[in-house]
């Protein structure tokens, strides 16, 4: 199609197509001439790269659990009062993050390579994920599911007066 002309559907114009450019033309925004070494144009990356996002991997999935703390704020807030569906909802959020932090190892199974630097991720894992948890305990006890001191007040000892008074009718 170099050197045609094309005509324009219905207007009568004429339009000039040419495909052969300036030489000495700059090269369009955001074409920027990356340089890479020999090993990375080949599609091979160093060891240390990969390791480092691994270890960026790592961190997000630790993280990952920040997302799912506004959806349990919100389902707590609008059930309300004391009904089946509150208490459903309520165990619910506490028996899923009970799971999430019993399969903590599962997550970070996909990081075995860097076993040793995945302490703190775990326990940042770990106390996210038990954030729904405290929420449903305070949710609870807001409730009345969740024992409080009236509860256990008949396991108290029973406390012996010190001083006693008597009443008496003068005749």
């Amino acid at each position: 199609m170099a050197g045609k002309e094309l005509k324009a559907s219905g207007k009568g114009r004429r339009w000039g197509f040419e495909l052969e450019g300036d030489a000495n033309a700059p090269d369009p925004f955001g074409l920027g001439k990356v340089f890479h070494s020999e090993e990375e144009s080949r599609g091979v990356r160093s060891e240390r790269s990969i390791l480092d996002l691994k270890r960026k991997k790592m961190w997000e999935q630790a993280q990952g659990p920040t997302k799912d703390i506004i959806f349990p704020l919100i389902m707590m807030y609008l059930t309300g009062g004391l009904n089946i569906v509150t208490i459903m909802i309520v165990f619910g959020f506490m028996f899923s993050s009970i799971r999430n932090v019993m399969n903590t190892n599962e997550v970070f199974s996909k990081f075995r390579e860097l076993q040793s630097e995945t302490l703190l991720p775990k326990i940042v894992y770990m106390s996210l994920s038990s954030v729904p948890f405290m929420m449903a305990i305070y949710k609870g006890y807001n409730l009345g599911l969740a024992p409080t001191d009236a509860d256990w007040s008949i396991n108290l000892p029973v406390r012996e007066f010190q001083e006693h008074s008597f009443g008496s009718i003068v005749t």
